[in-house]
């Protein structure tokens, strides 16, 4: 039987099916871009799937439409007073999900069946890639 969990505000949720971990990333109408508190909810996940020994496999994805627009340009309190310290907590909170990641002793798969930013597959650092129906790129000039 499936156990499910939120980790942030329905921004993040974590299906747990056997030895399977599926960690499903919504921010909504935001296309999943990721601003000064969001950005924490995949490492936060991450951290607690790595402390979970029954744990084999753990599976990264978006929604139907973005898997992740990358920092949310949006976000008034990055952007604000042009104040480098909260960019630069930003990036370094970034540097942490991707590190949280990377160190997962499961095999992690980012299963992404919609629209990425080329840096997002950097930020998902999983061990495979599962592009399902549609995968699309998209770069900004």
């Amino acid at each position: 039987m499936p156990r499910f969990e939120e980790v942030s505000d329905i921004m993040l949720r974590i299906e747990h099916n056997g030895v399977v971990a599926t960690v499903s990333f919504d921010r909504g109408k935001k296309a999943n871009a990721l601003d000064l508190v969001s950005i924490r909810a995949p490492t936060e996940a991450a951290r607690q799937l790595e402390r979970d020994d029954t744990l084999r496999v753990a599976v990264l994805t978006g929604t139907a439409k973005m898997f992740c627009a990358g920092i949310d340009l949006s976000d008034r309190a990055l952007w604000a007073n042009n104040e480098p310290l909260i960019m630069q907590r930003t990036f370094a909170e970034g540097q942490s999900m991707c590190r949280a990641w990377a160190s997962l002793p499961q095999l992690t798969i980012a299963a992404i069946d919609a629209q990425v930013f080329p840096i997002d597959l950097a930020h998902a650092q999983c061990d495979q890639f599962l592009r399902c129906r549609q995968l699309s790129t998209t770069h900004i000039e």
